[in-house]
């Protein structure tokens, strides 16, 4: 196990004092301010700035804590927005590595994986940082059973790797594979796949470390109430250290796109989509500028004799995605955007027959979201779920928002980097590979 340490300048932490278990998940306390930042040369952060506003207008009041020194190890989620100071970052690699980790901190201890969670709960200031990412291995498969057991630190593509070869599917997981299965079960992700709601329906078992330290198996039937407040606890009760879970065959799928009025779409899931047992993916685009006109993607079980359009099988690992992010960056940011939108893009989404396997787009890179530069905006990746009940009438949008950075940009540089970013990546490859096998 790595573990990297910096100790506090200063002693007498409260939380260090005591000799009961770490505490787990969220922290909950008063708001703290690290003054010793305030007269930093260093560029200030967003999130900085906004507390030093609210400093200066008496909003907030300051409560230095001696317990959340800056140590010099941060811990970053995606974004980059929200970097946290941390005392100690461990790596674990096994389940006894988790415990002992928790064993020997007596402080506030947060759960990080692919670190896609965005808003600082990755990790708590001062606290320990347990980096899961090296807890990834396959504890066991059984394809006849249409099961499979992982350490938490997985992620949902190098599953994929492993089922794809049996003629295996991830059963529930998001639209993009670079998630960790145990921060996937930490929040209850959801994804596209119809009727059947979040990760936990999907889910036989889980191994727990508490923060006593005791390592406990739990399921539905075993010790349901604390299965239950596992599955999208965000880490409050527990480190989820192996996840069992159903799989599903892996089969060919068709895309069939409708666009739809959004008065009617409600309506329209409930009746075209939710009702088709061949249905097995679906989501509603919804473009800018007014995003009043969802553009419905579902992709339906198809037999074996349909011919593919797309044969890998799946999405391969590290590819560029440059071509791809200039194509975003002229349709996105530059004057006439919005009519490339409706005159190139509605039509090619429109006019190929795409057939492929369900691993293959159940194995999509988030590299594909990558703005050009991270100098001038980053992403996050809002998605809501289509699925049972009251959620059916909700809509997935898909792609990144745009988070401004704090200083103005140039006339003609406004347009907002909507849902339509993704559609349009991926409909221009379709096209050109469909192009080109023409050929």
């Amino acid at each position: 196990m790595e573990d990297h340490v910096t100790r506090p300048a200063t002693s007498g932490c409260p939380q260090a004092s005591g000799s009961g278990p770490p505490r787990l998940g969220w922290n909950l306390g008063r708001l703290t301010v690290d003054t010793g930042l305030m007269g930093s040369s260093r560029p200030l952060h967003r999130r900085t700035v906004l507390v030093q506003s609210l400093l200066a207008a008496g909003a907030i009041s300051i409560q230095v804590s001696e317990s959340q020194a800056a140590s010099g190890l941060q811990v970053e989620n995606v974004t980059r927005l929200y970097p946290v100071e941390v005392a100690r970052v461990v790596t674990p690699r096994s389940t006894v590595e988790v415990k002992a980790a928790l064993a020997s901190w007596p402080g506030e201890v947060a759960v990080g994986g692919g670190r896609y969670s965005m808003g600082g709960q990755v990790a708590v200031r001062g606290g320990l940082h347990v980096d899961m990412r090296q807890l990834n291995a396959l504890v066991w498969l059984q394809p006849e059973d249409r099961a499979v057991r992982v350490q938490a630190g997985m992620r949902w593509r190098d599953l994929q790797d492993l089922l794809d070869p049996h003629g295996l599917a991830v059963k529930i997981m998001q639209s993009y594979s670079n998630f960790t299965v145990g921060g996937s079960v930490s929040v209850n992700c959801h994804g596209r796949y119809v009727g059947l709601g979040p990760v936990g329906h999907s889910i036989r078992a889980l191994q727990l470390v508490t923060a006593a330290g005791d390592v406990v198996e739990v399921g539905p039937q075993s010790r349901p109430e604390l299965f239950s407040a596992a599955v999208g606890g965000y880490g409050a009760v527990g480190i989820i250290t192996e996840v069992e879970l159903d799989v599903v065959p892996n089969v060919r799928i068709q895309r069939r796109v409708t666009p739809v009025p959004l008065r009617d779409y409600a309506e329209h899931f409930r009746q075209f989509v939710l009702t088709d047992p061949t249905a097995v993916l679906h989501n509603a685009d919804l473009l800018p500028p007014d995003f009043a006109a969802p553009v419905c993607v579902t992709w339906h079980r198809v037999g074996d004799d349909v011919a593919l359009t797309e044969p890998e099988r799946l999405v391969p690992k590290g590819q560029s995605y440059a071509l791809e992010q200039s194509a975003i960056f002229v349709m996105t940011e530059l004057p006439g955007g919005a009519r490339l939108r409706e005159r190139v893009v509605h039509p090619l989404l429109m006019r190929p027959q795409v057939v492929k396997w369900l691993n293959h787009e159940a194995s999509l890179d988030v590299a594909e979201l990558e703005p050009r530069t991270r100098a001038m905006s980053t992403y996050v990746l809002p998605e809501l779920c289509a699925g049972d009940g009251p959620a059916a009438a909700s809509t997935e949008r898909r792609g990144p928002e745009r988070v401004d950075p704090p200083f103005p940009k140039g006339p003609g540089l406004h347009t907002p980097v909507g849902a339509g970013r993704r559609v349009f990546v991926r409909l221009v490859l379709q096209a050109a590979n469909l192009e080109t096998r023409g050929r």
